[in-house]
C-alpha cells in the first residue's frame, strides 16, 4: 500500500502537534507498541483533518477513548458479514485511533500488528495493513469511503476551541404535537458527522432513522418496491439548493443497518453528488424518496461538542 507523504500535503493554517514524549507515554500507559507512521503523524501535524474527512486521535484522547470505546463495540457490533478478517474479540484487544466525519473508525490491533476500518453503515470490516500513514491514504485514495482526492489538505484544529461559547437553535415557541414527540422517541442515531473551521468552530449533522424507516426483511435486491426515479429527483431537489448549478449524481446506494437490539433492520438510500468544481456531497432519503434532513448545531466550545457527540453515540 502507498504512504501518505507528510511532506506533500497543504497545511491550512498553523498546526499544534503532539510531543514525542505524549506518544512514548501511551504506549507505556497501555504496553503496546503503536504502529509505524502514528507518532511521525501525531507529531507533525497533530489534531486537525486530513482530506477533509479524517480525524487522527492524539495520545491523550486515545487513552480517554479506550474503555468507552470498548464497551460500546462490545454492546453494539455490526461487522459480522467479514469476520475472516476481524471478529469481535480481536477488535475488543484493539485501540481506536482515528475516525472520520461519517463515524467510520480506524483501530489498530497490537497483537498482530494489524489496522482495521470499521465503516459507521456497512456490515464489513476492511483491514489496511500495519502502517498507520498507508491507512491514511487509503482513506483518502482508495475510493471506498469517499471520493478518491488528489490533493491532500490538512486543516489543523486551534487553540480557539477553548471558547466557552456555545450557538444551538433557539427553541420553538409552539408546543410539540403527540407525533413529533414518538417521532424523537423512536429515532435511532445513522451518523454524525463534524466539520472544524480555521476558528475552532464545530458544526455537527447528526442524522437519525425513524420507524418508518424500518422493514422486516430484505433480499438483497428488489424486495421493497421504491421508485428510483423519485429517490433521485428528491435528493436533486435538495442538494440544489443555493447551488448556482445542479450537481451531478456520482453514486446511488441502499443500505441497511441494525440498532440496538430491534431485530427489524433500518434502511436508507444515500445518494452521492459532484459539483464541477470537484466538491462532494451526499443526500439521506427513506425508501419512499422522502429527505432525511440533519439536526445541526454549532459549537464553539470542543468540549461541549464532545460531550455532544458521545451523549448521542451512548443514547442511540
Amino acid at each position: 500500500m502507498r504512504r501518505l507523504d507528510l511532506e506533500r500535503i497543504e497545511i491550512e493554517g498553523r498546526p499544534m502537534p503532539a510531543t514525542p514524549a505524549s506518544v512514548t507515554s501511551l504506549e507505556r500507559q497501555l504496553g503496546i507498541k503503536l504502529p509505524h507512521g502514528y507518532a511521525d503523524y501525531v507529531t507533525t501535524l497533530g489534531d486537525g483533518l486530513l482530506c477533509g474527512y479524517v480525524r487522527v486521535y492524539l495520545p491523550d484522547r486515545v487513552a480517554s477513548e479506550l474503555k468507552p470505546w470498548r464497551r460500546r463495540i462490545k454492546q453494539h457490533w455490526f461487522w459480522n458479514q467479514t469476520q475472516a478478517i476481524l471478529q469481535q474479540d480481536a477488535a475488543l484487544k484493539s485501540v481506536v485511533l482515528a475516525d472520520t466525519m461519517e463515524g467510520d473508525e480506524l483501530i489498530y490491533n497490537p497483537a498482530t500488528g494489524r489496522q482495521y476500518v470499521l465503516p459507521r453503515h456497512l456490515e464489513e470490516a476492511f483491514e489496511v495493513g500495519t502502517d498507520f500513514l498507508a491507512a491514511m491514504d487509503w482513506f483518502c485514495s482508495s475510493g471506498v469511503l469517499l471520493p478518491k482526492t488528489k490533493d491532500c489538505r490538512f486543516e489543523p484544529a486551534t487553540s480557539e476551541r477553548q471558547k466557552t461559547e456555545v450557538i444551538e437553535r433557539a427553541p420553538a415557541t409552539r408546543k410539540s404535537t403527540h407525533r413529533e414527540k414518538q417521532h424523537r422517541e423512536g429515532r435511532r442515531l445513522l451518523i454524525m458527522s463534524a466539520s472544524h473551521s480555521a476558528s475552532g468552530t464545530v458544526t455537527t449533522s447528526a442524522y437519525f432513522l425513524t420507524p418508518q424507516h424500518r422493514r422486516d426483511g430484505w433480499d438483497g435486491t428488489s424486495k421493497f418496491a421504491f421508485d428510483m426515479e423519485a429517490i433521485i429527483s428528491s435528493a436533486q431537489a435538495a442538494a440544489t439548493r443555493g447551488a448556482k448549478q445542479p450537481p451531478v449524481v456520482t453514486s446511488i446506494r441502499v443500505a441497511r443497518t441494525f440498532v440496538g437490539k430491534d431485530i427489524a433492520a433500518y434502511y436508507y438510500v444515500t445518494v452521492e453528488f459532484t459539483t464541477n468544481k470537484g466538491a462532494s456531497s451526499q443526500v439521506l432519503l427513506d425508501l419512499d424518496g422522502n429527505v432525511v434532513e440533519p439536526e445541526v448545531k454549532t459549537f464553539r466550545n470542543h468540549d461541549k461538542y464532545k460531550e455532544y457527540e458521545d451523549s448521542l453515540r451512548a443514547a442511540y
